[in-house]
């Protein structure tokens, strides 16, 4: 009974392991902290990617925390490469888009950009966090977050 229950144990934990990440699921990449006990968490949203693929999309978030842990405001790049693997990368597109989660806190004058390099391309989204209180500004943060794609094809 004890190697039977050991083979399944086995069988259960190898099938679980096969995909590290599941489509859609964030993984954290950085977390900044500031002194008003604030705090933004950049993540890398994983989505599926067909084997040889030569068009690749990925999305990064920073998501804006209050000192009370809950999220606040987000932005979001979303970018599309063209990979030749091993010998170019570019990006053709590179889109933003903006969360608010609660009342009076914003991310103001968004915008993204792209740039293409030899051996890399990066796709940027910026805009400036918001806090208001009462109609007054509070806190006022620039932020921003990138995607970095490879010619190998690897992403950050």
């Amino acid at each position: 009974n004890f190697i039977s229950l050991f083979l399944i144990l086995a069988t259960i934990l190898s099938i679980s392991s096969i995909s590290a990440y599941a489509e859609g699921e964030k993984i954290t990449e950085d977390v900044v902290i500031f002194d008003d006990g604030s705090y933004f968490v950049t993540v890398m949203i994983e989505e599926s990617i067909t084997p040889r693929a030569t068009t690749v999309n990925k999305t990064k978030r920073i998501i804006c925390y209050g000192s009370d842990d809950e999220a606040k405001c987000a932005l979001e790049i979303k970018a599309t490469f063209n990979l030749n693997q091993g010998t170019s990368i570019s990006c053709i597109s590179a889109t933003y888009k903006t969360y608010s989660y609660v009342s009076g806190w914003s991310i103001d004058s968004p915008s993204s950009a792209y740039k293409n390099y030899t051996s890399y391309a990066v796709a940027t989204a910026s805009g400036t966090v918001k806090r208001k209180a009462l109609g007054i500004t509070v806190k006022s943060q620039e932020v921003y977050v990138s995607i970095t794609g490879y010619k190998d094809g690897t992403y950050k």
